[in-house]
């Protein structure tokens, strides 16, 4: 949760995502903004020490043998009681919440069995992402799994632009597909679902992103996203493939499919997603992380075994969070950062191990290319920064030419990292 006091923005760090590789002690609040002229590359920060409560941290370490502080970061997180806390400290599939809880979920799932009995052509519309790519895979490897004619689409992020477009309905009705499924996209493309509909297309839509502020959804055979106003499932903070998982185990369950045997083959795909998008590890998300990465590391997809090597995360310790925050992810990511968003999701869609070293290969490469071409859009932007007396600057505007979109929000962040203050990067 963010406040906004002024030119201060203050983070409740109790909520922030706890995960095995990131645990705060503290929260970091920005100071005001100088009173007195001065020049200085970095804003100072303050540190607060959230606090805690005596009573329920020693019942909570008592109860579960654990380490005073461990109990400590717990009730700082909000978590007050012995049920939650162990909850918590051993994530099981037991907490995963009741798939068939999502809204639509009935007629999304009795679609998708009457497109896989008429052997209908489906197109697949993800993101070019991690969390768009990951889910997009995983539809493509599930519905092909199940015997469904279904191709996957992620689109350029250049040439194509963001989430679905009118030209991808008229390509998919030129290719006679009668159903789209979006993942991670569609929640407020109201326009173009109802295009597709004069097209005789059908669309489902499984989506994260907010819904429109007015409530409107758009007019689609369902519309399957945890963030709906109208939502009865416990848990919104999944990230793109996360709805996509669960929507798929409610399919997989209809039609009469070993749930358990599913989840394995998935999770790892799952786990690449979650982490990518920066969603909270918490409730749902954290069972994913728990048990994906050890599907992660132990996964037979040649794709997700070659980047692993690629990216040195098969070097004989343990995988984090971290890893694939800075290991896996840009390299997945560097694909529409640079190149082809498809490469990527070729290599999560191969089977085969030649082909699968050489995309991660090359996505290796791309990483590195996006390397620099983000150190000389970062340097460019230090250089007019440092023209400036940013004594009393409460937003920093920077542009440049050459400074490719896909960079631009990377820089951006680095920037706000470094002088504690909001960027826009043109």
């Amino acid at each position: 949760m963010t406040e906004f006091a002024g030119s201060t923005a203050i983070v409740n760090a109790a909520l922030l995502p706890a995960s095995t590789s990131d645990i705060r002690l503290a929260e970091r609040l920005p100071s005001a903004l100088p009173t007195t002229p001065m020049r200085r590359s970095h804003t100072p920060k303050r540190w607060h020490v959230l606090p805690g409560d005596d009573a329920i941290e020693k019942e909570i370490a008592t109860e579960l043998c654990i380490h005073p502080i461990v109990a400590r970061l717990l009730v700082q997180r909000g978590i007050f009681t012995v049920e939650a806390a162990y909850a918590f400290l051993n994530p099981s599939f037991d907490q995963l919440h009741d798939p068939f809880l999502l809204p639509d979920i009935g007629p999304a799932c009795e679609r998708i069995k009457l497109a896989l009995r008429n052997r209908e052509k489906i197109e697949i519309h993800g993101d070019y992402d991690g969390d768009g790519l990951t889910s997009a895979a995983l539809w493509g490897r599930v519905l092909r799994g199940l015997g469904a004619d279904a191709d996957i689409f992620v689109p350029h992020r250049q040439r194509d632009g963001y989430d679905m477009r009118t030209a991808f309905i008229e390509r998919a009705k030129a290719k006679g597909v009668t159903l789209i499924i979006t993942t991670d996209c569609g929640i407020q493309r109201i326009a173009e679902v109802d295009h597709a509909r004069e097209c005789g297309i059908d669309v489902i839509i499984t989506d994260h992103h907010t819904p429109n502020a007015n409530g409107s959804l758009p007019q689609a055979i369902a519309v399957i996203n945890p963030n709906r106003k109208d939502s009865k499932y416990p848990f919104s903070g999944m990230a793109g493939v996360g709805v996509a998982f669960r929507v798929c185990e409610a399919l997989v369950r209809t039609l009469g499919h070993n749930v358990d045997s599913y989840r394995s083959r998935f999770l790892d795909l799952v786990t690449i997603g979650t982490v990518t998008d920066v969603v909270p590890l918490v409730d749902e998300n954290r069972v994913f992380m728990f048990h994906g990465l050890d599907a992660l590391k132990n996964s037979v997809k040649p794709g997700v075994k070659a980047l692993l090597e690629i990216s040195g995360c098969n070097n004989g310790r343990p995988l984090t969070a971290q890893s694939i925050s800075f290991q896996l992810g840009p390299r997945l990511n560097a694909a529409s950062r640079v190149e082809e968003t498809q490469f990527a999701l070729d290599l999560l869609m191969t089977k085969d191990d030649g082909e699968a070293q050489r995309l991660a290969k090359k996505l290796h490469d791309l990483n590195d290319q996006r390397k620099d071409i983000q150190a000389r859009v970062m340097d460019e932007a230090m250089a007019q920064i440092a023209l400036l007396d940013i004594t009393d600057v409460r937003c920093l505007v920077l542009s440049g030419f050459n400074w490719p979109g896909g960079i631009v929000g990377i820089v951006a962040s680095k920037v706000v990292e470094r002088y504690s203050r909001p960027c826009v990067i043109v």
